[in-house]
C-alpha cells in the first residue's frame, strides 16, 4: 500500500509522543524513588537525634515498629 505524505507524519508524531510519554513515565518512577530516599535518609536523621534523648527512646521503638509495617506495606 502506498502512504501519503499526511499519513506517515502522522504515524511518526505517534511514535514520538509514545516516546516522550515512556520518558516522562521513566522520569517520574525516578523522582518518585529519590524522594523516598531522602525522606527515608531524613527520618533515620531524626531518628538517631532523638535517640540521643533518654526521654524520646521508648517514643522510638514505637516510631520504628510503625514504619516497619509501613515499609512492609510499600513494597
Amino acid at each position: 500500500t502506498i502512504v501519503s505524505d499526511e499519513e506517515s507524519q502522522s504515524l511518526e508524531l505517534l511514535d514520538f509522543e509514545k516516546l516522550g510519554d515512556a520518558c516522562v513515565q521513566q522520569q517520574n518512577d525516578e523522582k518518585r524513588k529519590a524522594v523516598v530516599k531522602v525522606l527515608k535518609l531524613a527520618l533515620e536523621g531524626v531518628i538517631l537525634i532523638l535517640k540521643n534523648e533518654p526521654k524520646m527512646k521508648e517514643r522510638i521503638m514505637v516510631l520504628e515498629v510503625e514504619q516497619g509495617t509501613v515499609n512492609e506495606e510499600m513494597t
